[in-house]
């Protein structure tokens, strides 16, 4: 923002109320207007969100620098404006008190970027931006393991139409308003549940929508790299198809076997591919013991059900996890916590095995009581009573 970096939002507090303000407009209209922060208190550190984790992180974000994205919304009706939501990007036309129009958008950096011809810099002053600055800015961007948001804006002439739905082509001297970094952070068990998992014997096999690069790097955060994990593959959904398909292009079940059991992370992958994955695992033995794998499923979206429902095991979240998801669970994660996942295949082992050793104690005392009645009858048989 103002051509600087923030690392917190005391600083971006310093910025000009215009710019906050202009700010807290492009970002409350362009997102989805069912998304919602449900603080229980003012400052809630944990609140509950509905819609797109990062429209709800922006959204917390204008909470934290005392902007209220209801009032906002009130005074700018969803049925009052052009939204249009675009794979890349949300772009909104609304109308200015004066009649005039503006254009917000928000989107993937490198996308959005493209189409901004000046930046904001003291107040609401703006200054050009080239391709040369541009570049240089994308390149202090980590674009391969953080997700960034450019917010940028630019007012309507009196008859000007944008089409919203192809903004890449009609959008130009977009004006850029800030770049937010939106980094995924991991759940402070999560580090806990990869240890635990290998110690219990559970291998955990990583599917994300992510890049190579990020999907790698939330793996060695999370302790997946760890020297008890011996299996580093990481392998795209694209590259993960070609390599399980022989040259006719259909699958080749040996070949898919082969590398599911040596998958680590599969990236950037489709609902069909993690199907084929979950598939490919099944019919791939365990090493060691040369036994089918049991295979379990941990997902929450609509992507994830074809592979829930093909797994051995479908868990699904309880919190956030869709209602798709949810027909297709067997074991509902109430807590939304992967700890539970591993706590809940210890127990069952637990019980399985002292099912097992009830049964066994059971057996052994009916074949005793059995052995017992044979011998007596057959001693008894071959034992003659004198007569007295």
């Amino acid at each position: 923002m103002q051509g600087k970096f923030h690392q917190d939002l005391d600083e971006v507090k310093k910025t000009s109320k215009e710019i906050l303000h202009l700010l807290a407009n492009a970002i409350c209209v362009s997102t989805a207007y069912s998304t919602q922060v449900h603080e229980r208190f003012q400052g809630d550190l944990n609140p509950g969100y509905v819609g797109v984790k990062t429209q709800c992180a922006m959204l917390r974000m204008l909470k934290c620098l005392d902007f209220s994205y209801e009032s906002i919304r009130k005074q700018y009706p969803e049925d009052s404006f052009i939204c249009s939501e675009h794979r890349r990007y949300d772009a909104v036309v609304i109308q200015l008190d004066d009649g005039t129009k503006r254009l917000f958008v928000q989107g993937y950096a490198k996308d959005i970027l493209d189409t901004c011809s000046r930046i904001i810099s003291n107040d609401v002053d703006t200054q050009s931006l080239g391709k040369d600055e541009r570049d240089e800015v994308l390149a202090k961007l980590d674009l391969d393991k953080v997700l960034y948001k450019v917010i940028a804006y630019r007012d309507l002439e009196l008859n000007e139409d944008v089409d919203t739905e192809n903004l890449f082509s009609s959008a130009h001297d977009m004006t850029c308003i800030a770049i937010i970094e939106l980094d995924d952070m991991l759940r402070s068990e999560a580090t806990g549940v990869m240890e635990r998992c290998m110690d219990v014997g559970i291998e955990v096999k990583m599917i994300t929508g992510d890049n190579k690069v990020k999907a790698e790097s939330i793996a060695s955060q999370c302790g997946m790299w760890s020297s008890k994990h011996t299996v580093k593959l990481v392998l795209e959904g694209r590259e993960f198809d070609s390599q399980i398909r022989d040259d006719e292009g259909d699958i080749d079940h040996e070949k898919m076997s082969s590398v599911a059991g040596k998958l680590a992370i599969l990236a950037r992958s489709s609902p069909g591919e993690k199907y084929v994955l979950v598939q490919g695992l099944k019919q791939c033995p365990v090493e060691t013991t040369g036994k089918r794998r049991v295979v379990g499923v941990v997902g929450d979206g609509t992507n994830d059900v074809l592979a829930l429902a093909e797994s051995d095991v479908a868990f699904v979240m309880g919190e956030e996890g869709t209602d798709a998801a949810k027909s297709t669970a067997q074991v509902m994660l109430e807590d939304d916590n992967l700890q539970s996942v591993v706590t809940a295949i210890v127990l069952a082992r637990g019980i399985y095995d002292n099912v097992t050793k009830c049964i066994s104690c059971h057996f052994i005392n009916a074949f005793t009581v059995a052995l017992y009645s044979v011998v007596s009858s057959a001693c008894l048989e071959s034992i003659h009573f004198a007569k007295f």
